[in-house]
């Protein structure tokens, strides 16, 4: 996968983050993407969300209390417009999710697609839920055409956490 595709199919996963979440206009996906550049390789969503947040203008102490946020939050009037009236009731927790989100989601997207490309299985490495933790207790390795369903039911994570990896396929694999 090229790298242009690889940033490309990693906006989409913002799109499909603010739809999932409702938190961030519809309207401001684009800037939120571009926003976050290529910094999705290397930092974390809540690094990345603090930079985020003081892109522009930085509210006053008065303004954010206005809001009924604590005056030390840092955030700006340009960030703070991307939200729907929904994520403006939690902006630092709605834009952190919703780049987690899109992280773990695209992760597992490109490890999928590298583990096929070589003809290999993946094995699923439990998140800190209790089903995760049941269900990929035995670390079996899946074939690419039969991965579970992730979050798994009973998750009760605001963002699956489960992460993959690409392994030769050996005698542990689930068909």
């Amino acid at each position: 996968m090229e790298i242009k595709d690889r940033a490309e199919k990693f906006g989409y996963f913002i799109y499909l983050a603010a739809k999932h979440f409702r938190t961030i206009k519809e309207s401001s996906v684009l800037w939120l993407v571009k926003a976050i550049g290529d910094e999705y390789k290397e930092n974390s969503a809540r690094n990345i969300s603090l930079r985020i947040r003081k892109i522009g203008t930085l509210m006053s102490k008065e303004e954010l209390r206005l809001f009924g946020f604590q005056g030390n939050v840092k955030l700006s009037h340009e960030t703070f417009s991307i939200f729907t009236d929904f994520g403006k009731a939690n902006p630092v927790g709605a834009l952190e999710d919703v780049i987690q989100w899109a992280c773990f989601n695209y992760s597992r997207l490109v490890k999928t697609m590298d583990a096929k490309s070589k003809s290999l299985g993946v094995k699923i490495w439990p998140g800190t839920c209790v089903p995760a933790k049941k269900h990929f207790l035995d670390r079996k390795i899946y074939k690419v055409d039969n991965l579970p369903s992730l979050p798994l039911p009973g998750c009760n994570n605001t963002v699956c956490n489960c992460s993959f990896s690409a392994q030769p396929i050996r005698d542990k694999i689930i068909r």
